[in-house]
């Protein structure tokens, strides 16, 4: 075995820097460098941090394998993100002089508990040292993956070290930034041709903005980032904008979709609370089904339901009003700490604990479900990926010779098994393996719900769309048949364009080429 340009290159970006952010691509191999990250730096007290589903399949499998052809430091420390959230004190206990982050995403969100105890860690114990690894270090913010720069680079990162700089510099260059609100930009003018952004569009002045912050993160040491595609076979992707066409999407979808459009309130009855809620039951009832609570036989809690309906309107209210304040947990907390007033958040704090109905699904329609098992079954080797735990189960149901592979300790081998021995469809979860499972054996794959995120997708075509595909074409389906997962996919291309224009990493998205059902390719 011998190590990849790029691999060497980011193990000489540790050795020269004591640490590194790695932007590597999918299938580039971030496996092979988080494990020999201690050697190179002489680590005695080395922490390896994995996704829970990836840490068994290292320790089992991965880790026996390349131990034959690599030194790899025998004091080296497996552990999972989610060990790291359930134990308050395992960092301080392991006390390790450097930390690799594969997956490193796993920890852009500041202010949850996994990212806020390694920070702390940091904070007390300076002397140690960070190596990040992911495919998709953001996801729409260069808040996403700041944290992680100091961390590696300290005062070398190419980012303001004061918080409140950063957020400026996020403003200029983050996705989804209205334009009114874009401040011009200050530092980046140094790194524009003259009359760079004289006479352009908004967005062509973002894109060159960008651009000018891309090259100076990516020439930074410290920092390697792949910017090829390097598969070797071409990348297809179909949009199934109806189900059984032409007979189109399936009435009960139509009609309950407008319901949910024009009242904001479920099949079920239940009050849509915000956006974010809003969008999550859209893609549900696309699917075919709702939720529903299930009382036992005391029966409904009417008190509990009122204050909880009232709540959720002061809620959609408060959001369409002020852009502060557009969820419902940054309504509650302004309401928490009196930022807001409000005799609905009052009334319903005081009893919201009260009740915990268990949930229940109920499916109205399996016609997206039965088209996507048709196609699956004309292609014989190939998966359908899913969102909902709830499909999942309802495919075992109208499928029961079908393996489901939803996760759990031996999920990501399990499905391996499966593709590798070519033993017909079956159906998996993005969440559980979207990350980390190699299936380049597969050149197939149809999406029931699109994720909406640039970031997921290019994990998700990186298990099939990988070094080691054999096949000319890797085609990917995915169903579009509703507005509300048209725009889920819409919004994911424009995602991935912000992620490839700010770090140069080539995004499988943007360099597929997309055709609308059986017709013509789209730009």
């Amino acid at each position: 075995m011998e190590l990849r340009p790029i691999q060497a290159l980011a193990l000489s970006e540790i050795r020269e820097n004591g640490g590194l952010l790695g932007a590597i691509g999918v299938g580039h191999g971030k496996t092979l460098v988080s494990l020999l990250a201690p050697s190179v730096l002489y680590s005695k007290r080395p922490l390896l941090l994995l996704p829970a589903q990836l840490k068994r399949l290292t320790l089992d499998s991965i880790l026996p394998e390349l131990r034959k052809h690599w030194r790899i430091s025998p004091d080296l420390v497996v552990e999972s993100y989610h060990a790291i959230s359930n134990k308050p004190n395992l960092l301080f206990d392991l006390s390790p002089d450097l930390i690799i982050a594969d997956e490193c995403h796993k920890i852009s969100r500041k202010n949850s508990a996994r990212t806020r105890r390694i920070l702390r860690y940091f904070d007390a114990k300076e002397e140690t040292r960070f190596v990040g690894l992911s495919g998709t270090i953001t996801r729409k913010s260069l808040e996403d993956y700041w944290h992680l720069l100091l961390m590696a680079l300290r005062e070398n990162a190419p980012t303001p070290l004061k918080f409140h700089e950063m957020r400026q510099w996020g403003l200029c260059i983050d996705d989804g930034v209205p334009d009114f609100e874009r401040p011009q930009p200050g530092a980046f003018k140094h790194w524009l041709k003259r009359n760079a952004l004289e006479g352009k569009s908004p967005s062509e002045s973002r894109s060159i903005v960008r651009s000018a912050y891309r090259e100076r993160l990516t020439e930074t040491a410290g920092v390697v980032a792949t910017s090829d595609a390097g598969v070797g076979a071409s990348l297809v992707i179909r949009k199934h904008s109806a189900i059984y066409e032409p007979i189109g999407v399936a009435p009960w979808i139509s009609e309950s979709l407008k319901t949910l459009e024009d009242e904001w309130t479920t099949p079920g009855g239940e009050e849509v609370s915000d956006a974010v809620d809003y969008w999550r039951k859209a893609r549900e009832i696309s699917m075919g089904f709702y939720y529903v609570w299930n009382w036992g036989e005391d029966g409904p809690d009417l008190e509990w339901l009122e204050a909880r309906k009232e709540w959720r309107r002061f809620v959609r209210r408060t959001a369409s009003r002020n852009r502060d304040y557009d969820t419902e947990l940054l309504i509650s907390n302004a309401c928490e700490r009196g930022d807001l007033l409000s005799v609905e958040w009052t009334t319903w704090n005081a009893i919201k604990d009260r009740a915990n109905p268990k949930t229940e699904t109920v499916w109205k329609c399996d016609t997206v479900l039965e088209y996507g098992i048709e196609l699956a079954e004309e292609r014989k080797d190939t998966i359908l990926w899913f969102e909902h735990k709830a499909v999942g189960e309802r495919l075992k149901e109208l499928r029961p010779e079908w393996p489901v592979f939803v996760g759990g300790v031996h999920g990501n081998t399990e499905l391996t098994e499966h593709v590798n021995n070519l033993k017909g469809p079956c159906s998996a979860s993005i969440k559980a393996h979207g990350v980390g499972v190699n299936i380049q054996a597969l050149s197939d794959g149809i999406v029931l719900t699109p994720p909406s995120s640039g970031a997921i997708w290019e994990q998700l075509l990186g298990r099939t769309h990988r070094t080691g595909q054999r096949a000319d074409v890797v085609n990917w389906t995915v169903f579009v048949h509703t507005r509300h997962l048209s725009e889920a996919f819409s919004k994911a291309v424009e995602n991935g364009r912000y992620i490839e224009e700010v770090t140069g990493q080539k995004q499988r998205i943007n360099y597929s080429t997309i055709y609308v059902g059986d017709g013509h390719a789209q730009d």
